[in-house]
């Protein structure tokens, strides 16, 4: 069994209580009474709560920079003056479909709110189909529309550090982005270069005629070979490179502070070290390129 105590501190009853957010600031709960159409904030120190009637449902409620809250209030963003118990509106949206309302929202690392509509609700569970729109409010109150008829939005917990991985189904997969293309055909460049260090052998030197009996002519002098490098710096240079493609392409920041990753890198090369270069090379290759397929997912999810 769980040693989790679970304890109702809001024992007033409202019809659909949604989108739950702790001011640090103020040590209060906020919280939204959808159908109600009012937003609620909860002080644990005196257990009171306090209320904001909307006049329209209200699917969610944030802090807002300058003071106060921004709430989605039917099809509107509106700015809340909690001490004046008003309203003010800031923008419309959807105003070609005057049947949708503006369900969840929450503010990104960046300070722009993320919110999304839907469509009716003929009944329970019940809604139009393909009416929701994915918006973005930024601080200048410039509305943009990234997604339009959508089906369903799948909503992550854990705040603004996973809603940069949003997810959203019953839509195709985007394209991939131009920066990932052109880090692919990098590193395809990158291992094919090698390979020809790596394999094509150096042409052998001319050798001198018997048949003369005087001495050959000396031959003009050939220009240094171009030897591969060791496999150790081959591999060190393999890693590094990967290492970026990795800190490019994966949104969370690594694990390890820098300086001791790049010494893992330089290890983990100096340990598969061996006299045949290609070999440690391809082994690593074969790992890295599940690293990259993992990033790869990553970023694209």
């Amino acid at each position: 069994m769980s040693s989790v105590k679970v304890e109702c501190v809001v024992k007033d009853s409202t019809l659909i209580g949604e989108g739950p957010v702790w001011e640090e600031s103020e040590q209060t709960l906020l919280f939204v009474d959808i159908i109600g159409q009012k937003i609620h904030r909860w002080s644990p120190v005196t257990n009171q709560i306090q209320s904001v009637e909307t006049g329209d449902s209200v699917g969610f409620a944030v802090p807002r920079a300058s003071g106060g809250y921004v709430a989605g209030v039917g099809r509107r963003f509106v700015a809340v003056d909690w001490s004046t118990q008003t309203m003010t509106s800031l923008v419309e949206i959807d105003t070609d479909k005057p049947t949708n309302r503006l369900n969840d929202g929450k503010v990104d690392p960046i300070g722009r709110l993320w919110a999304g509509t839907m469509g009716a609700e003929h009944g329970p569970g019940v809604f139009q189909k393909q009416m929701g729109s994915l918006f973005s409010l930024n601080c200048d109150l410039k509305v943009n529309k990234h997604l339009e008829q959508v089906l369903h939005l799948r909503r992550r917990r854990g705040g603004a550090k996973h809603l940069r991985r949003r997810s959203i189904t019953d839509r195709p997969p985007l394209p991939p982005p131009p920066l990932l293309l052109v880090l692919f055909l990098f590193l395809l460049l990158f291992v094919l270069l090698l390979l020809v260090l790596l394999l094509v052998p150096l042409p052998p030197p001319p050798r001198p005629s018997s048949s003369s009996s005087s001495p050959p002519p000396r031959p003009p002098p050939l220009p240094p070979p171009i030897c591969p490098p060791p496999p150790l710096l081959l591999l060190v240079l393999h890693h590094l490179f990967l290492l970026l493609l990795v800190l490019l392409l994966v949104p969370p920041p690594p694990p390890l502070p820098l300086p001791p990753l790049l010494l893992l890198v330089l290890l983990l090369s100096s340990s598969s070290s061996s006299s045949v270069p290609f070999i440690p090379f391809f082994s690593f290759s074969l790992s890295s390129a599940h690293i990259l397929t993992t990033a790869f997912m990553i970023h694209m999810e």
